[in-house]
Parts: structure tokens; C-alpha cells; sequence
């Protein structure tokens, strides 16, 4: 109601719109596992906040919630948010999104936390758009983009994006080039850091991923 500027009354006319339509995919996936069905009208709204956002808000905020969705909840850098859009486009999306409760900036810190029921809440809701499912790969492809090559002097670096790489890997399909090549990033970090075992279990995948995708004579399979 704040970050609107909204009465009670109609936020509570909305409420009751987003209540009676389209929320009970939403209750459904929260109230399994440890949740319950208390949170229901929790996620209520977020739902509200979510087609707040996204109807009234600059894209850089939508992008960067959608991107949210998928990584780790904990230790966002800022940096690993800061190649998602200008430097005002994201100071004024990250102002937006903290002001709406999905982020929590950490003291003297630049980094950020995420509920992990508000993370759950926004994928589900992403999940039920089959357009903004496909965002899920568009998040995996950036973070090839963004993730740090694998010189030593880059080890402060990757030690902080490597829980939310592994994370996307999760979310994203196995077979997607995305997968691949961010795979065998993270396999070349490992290595460095000493993680034999680990690093060839992932070059394994990677390679075998490749001589399906990849003709035999391709650079990336000699690689």
C-alpha cells in the first residue's frame, strides 16, 4: 500500500480480485512441504505486488525479480546484480524491490538477502506464464555472460557467484546450451580450487552433453 500509495479500501478491492482469480495455483504449490496452508493469504500479496510491479514498474525491476527467482536467496552481490541495467535503472529497481519487502540489503554490506518463501512465490508465479517460464533459460544464458573465467586473480569473484550459478543449473534444463557452457565454467573454477573429483564429474557432463549437441569437428567439443 506504501510503495502505491493505495487506501486500505482498495487494496483490499484488489486483494479480493487477485483472491478469486488465478490464486489458487499459487496456495496449492505453497501449501506443500513446511509452509502450510497459513501462508495463503500471504501469497496473495505477493501477487498483488507482482502485477504491481510488472504493469507500473521500468523493465530493468521486472528483469532483475525474474532473475532473483532463480539464484541463491542468500548473498546476492551487488555486483551480480548491477549487469542487469544501467546504474540508475538498477538503483531504482533494487529501491523498488526492497520497498515491496522481496529484498533485504545487508548492513554495511553490498550484498542482498531474499526470503526463500518470497523466491518460492515469485517462481511459481513466473512457472504459470508459459512466456515468463522461458525467462528461466534467459537467466542461465546471462549468467554464462556474467560468470568470471577462471584465472586465480578472479577467485573472490567466482567464490561469490558459485552458489547462484549452481543454483540456476538446478532450474535449468539439462540439455540447454546455457547449462552446458555454465557447467563447464564452474568445472574450470573448481579445478583451480583444487576439487578434482568434482571438477571432472562436471567436464564428464559437459563433454557428453556436447557430442550430442555439437558436431564432432566443433571448437567447443575440443576444447
Amino acid at each position: 500500500m506504501i510503495a502505491n500509495d493505495m487506501s486500505i479500501q482498495e487494496y483490499l478491492r484488489i486483494f479480493n480480485i487477485a483472491d478469486g482469480d488465478g490464486i489458487e495455483w499459487l496456495k496449492k504449490g505453497l501449501g506443500e512441504g513446511e509452509y502450510g496452508k497459513s501462508q495463503d493469504a500471504v501469497a496473495t500479496t505477493w501477487i498483488i505486488s507482482f502485477e504491481q510491479i510488472q504493469r507500473k514498474e521500468p523493465a530493468a525491476t521486472m528483469a532483475i525479480l525474474l532473475f532473483l527467482a532463480w539464484i541463491e536467496p542468500k548473498g546476492i552481490p551487488m555486483s551480480l546484480l548491477k549487469t542487469l541495467g544501467s546504474e540508475h535503472e538498477v538503483a531504482t529497481a533494487l529501491g523498488t524491490l526492497s520497498g515491496y519487502g522481496f529484498l533485504r540489503k545487508r548492513d554495511k554490506e553490498r550484498m542482498f538477502d531474499m526470503h526463500r518463501l518470497v523466491q518460492l512465490a515469485t517462481r511459481l508465479w513466473i512457472e504459470e506464464s508459459a512466456e515468463r517460464k522461458g525467462l528461466m533459460r534467459h537467466c542461465a544464458t546471462h549468467f554464462v555472460d556474467i560468470f568470471p573465467t577462471s584465472e586465480w586473480e578472479n577467485r573472490a569473484l567466482w567464490r561469490e557467484y558459485m552458489p547462484h550459478a549452481r543454483k540456476v543449473l538446478e532450474h535449468t534444463p539439462k540439455d540447454h546450451i546455457s547449462a552446458i557452457n555454465l557447467s563447464y565454467r564452474i568445472g574450470r573454477c573448481i579445478m583451480e580450487e583444487g576439487h578434482i573429483h568434482d571438477s571432472l564429474e562436471m567436464f564428464e557432463y559437459v563433454v557428453a552433453r556436447r557430442k550430442e549437441t555439437l558436431a564432432d569437428d566443433d571448437e567447443l567439443l575440443l576444447d
